[in-house]
């Protein structure tokens, strides 16, 4: 009878220690398979802010499609649209904050640095050719085939017309100081003048 008695004790202890063993088990299985799931929710949420972080550029994503041996190509970070005509020459204030631009439709005009139009720059009577900040940024000489250069304030106002020239002035600069302007045209002749505007000389001898 104690023989039968210890053998039915032996498998109900055996049979305790099987179920603790098997719900152990699940709890741990349970306890993973939760701690799986968060850390699959944690992957797709909390890297959310770099979504985007493995994705090309726009520039990245146009020059992957170019076809090879071609140059990268970039893309514009702003369009200067306003002129109604080609424009055939563009320059950065001294400082990187404004842009001049001038054009065949006889004007030049004056933009910010993300684009955006401040003042046109009118009085040319042909096309404007050339255009460029003086060296202080606060003034700005233009070249135009209707024979003249034109100072102007950096806020687009015309100053002076620098007259002398008899053909088409090509080329408009500041010295470095800013006390003198050259201006070069098909007359043959590059003259001299000063910040103000008066012709200082003619440099003739070009055939």
């Amino acid at each position: 009878m104690n023989e039968t008695k210890s053998a039915v004790g032996l498998s109900i202890f055996l049979l305790a220690a099987v179920l603790s063993s098997l719900i152990t088990s699940c709890v741990l299985k349970t306890q993973h398979d939760d701690n799986a799931e968060e850390a699959r929710t944690q992957e797709e949420i909390v890297p959310a802010s770099n979504a985007w972080a493995d994705c090309p550029s726009p520039e990245a994503a146009v020059n992957q499609r170019r076809a090879p041996g071609t140059p990268p190509r970039f893309l514009p970070d702003a369009v200067l649209a306003g002129h109604t005509d080609q424009v055939w020459h563009a320059a950065f204030s001294p400082d990187g904050s404004r842009v001049v631009t001038a054009s065949v439709d006889s004007t030049a005009r004056l933009w910010d640095s993300e684009g955006r139009q401040l003042a046109v720059l009118e009085g040319h009577e042909h096309t404007v050719r050339h255009a460029e900040f003086s060296p202080d940024g606060n003034s700005i000489i233009t070249a135009s085939y209707d024979g003249t250069a034109r100072l102007w304030d950096s806020e687009g106002k015309q100053l002076a017309v620098l007259a002398g020239h008899t053909k088409r002035v090509t080329y408009a600069a500041f010295s470095p100081n800013g006390s003198r302007i050259v201006t070069g045209s098909n007359d043959p002749t590059a003259r001299l003048w000063d910040s103000a505007g008066n012709e200082v000389a003619v440099l003739a001898g070009h055939t």
